[in-house]
């Protein structure tokens, strides 16, 4: 059987820290729409993750679903989206036909990341109900670090992981920071069509 691939992508760029993450013979392809971010994260005397962390790093400037949609199928191991953090959320690449886009260019086994930290938006059930709707297995993990610890650049985060099978989570399962994510079978789909951000709204 072909080797499964270990390539790559990242949808949002931000400082390209997660270039870091990336490991040796590993080709990691960043989408980012904005052209001020990338000048901003290639720009030394600000940051040098892109320099630094690999070798193997490209980045694709455009609308990430836009741009992901021209690479072949099954051509990624991981696709990481992270694009949900600010104020302002690009609902386009959180609905059925996204999610079904990113499955479809990862390898069988492969697995999709959702940074879906917020400060204003609980993203947890539009990605419940993606999981839902496309039949794929979910965890989810909310990592909150002490006050004390922001002095180092810390904040909470909060991740989705999304596979075609459970077997591919097995690792993360393992880890009790990991939870299987809640499926409300009352909570209406995301699609192209369709979305509603005041029912998210945390309310505080």
């Amino acid at each position: 059987a072909a080797e499964s691939p270990s390539d790559v992508a990242v949808i949002g760029l931000g400082t390209g820290s997660l270039a870091c993450y990336g490991r040796s013979r590993q080709a990691l392809t960043f989408y980012e729409i904005d052209p001020t971010v990338l000048k901003i994260a290639s720009d030394d005397r600000m940051f040098t993750f892109l320099r630094d962390c690999s070798s193997s790093t490209r980045v694709v400037l455009g609308d990430g679903r836009l741009s992901l949609q021209t690479a072949p199928d099954q051509s990624y191991r991981l696709i990481v989206v992270d694009a949900f953090s600010s104020d302002a959320i690009p609902m386009h690449l959180l609905t059925r036909e996204a999610v079904a886009l990113y499955m479809a260019k990862l390898a069988d086994d492969g697995m999709l990341a959702l940074h879906i930290s917020n400060r204003y938006l609980d993203l947890r059930p539009v990605v419940a109900a993606l999981a839902r709707d496309l039949g794929l297995a979910a965890v989810a993990r909310y990592d909150v670090f002490d006050p004390s610890e922001a002095a180092n650049g810390r904040v909470d985060s909060q991740w989705a992981v999304l596979a075609r099978r459970p077997s591919s989570l097995t690792p993360l399962v393992g880890d009790p920071r990991w939870k299987r994510l809640v499926v409300r079978s009352d909570f209406p789909t995301w699609t192209d069509d369709f979305s509603n951000i005041v029912t998210l709204i945390r309310w505080r």
